[in-house]
């Protein structure tokens, strides 16, 4: 039985969920799923709502014991082919390169929320201070963690 899903229009909801799903997502053949700390309470039950008023579904959680993650799990491949159409694919999102939609490059107020989802699952803020002939530089930076274990740092 296909589980049937509400699909949303282009919207800043929208551009956030692809954010957070670019950062700490994963999609299947038949299911998408978030991880996230166990510590992130708060931010998980935010991010069930937003699936909820996106698609109509109610994500299910799935505490691994192992680890201290929780992982946001919706069992529907309506959502995965509905994430497929909007530039996803099923599988390692660095082996497959997947960008961020081009309809979300295009509008400012999208990308801002994209990067929002990006930046609560995979990226923080620092600041950055050095000393260089006596005199002290600061500036603020950015930082994104990638699954295969390297950090790049990108300046702002």
């Amino acid at each position: 039985m296909l589980l049937l899903i509400k699909l949303p229009r282009k919207s800043k909801l929208l551009a956030e969920f692809i954010g957070i799903l670019l950062g700490d997502g994963h999609i299947s053949n038949y299911y998408i799923s978030i991880i996230l700390s166990s510590a992130e309470v708060e931010y998980r039950e935010y991010i069930k709502r937003l699936i909820h008023n996106l698609f109509g579904i109610t994500p299910v959680l799935f505490r691994h014991k192992d680890k201290k993650a929780v992982s946001i799990i919706v069992n529907s491949k309506s959502l995965v082919e509905f994430c497929e159409r909007v530039g996803f694919e099923k599988g390692n999102k660095v082996t497959h390169q997947v960008d961020i939609p081009k309809w979300i490059k295009e509008d400012k107020n999208f990308a801002r929320e994209c990067i929002r989802g990006l930046v609560d699952t995979d990226g923080c803020f620092f600041n950055h201070s050095y000393i260089v002939g006596g005199k002290r530089y600061s500036y603020l930076e950015d930082c994104f963690y990638q699954r295969f274990g390297s950090t790049q740092v990108i300046s702002s």
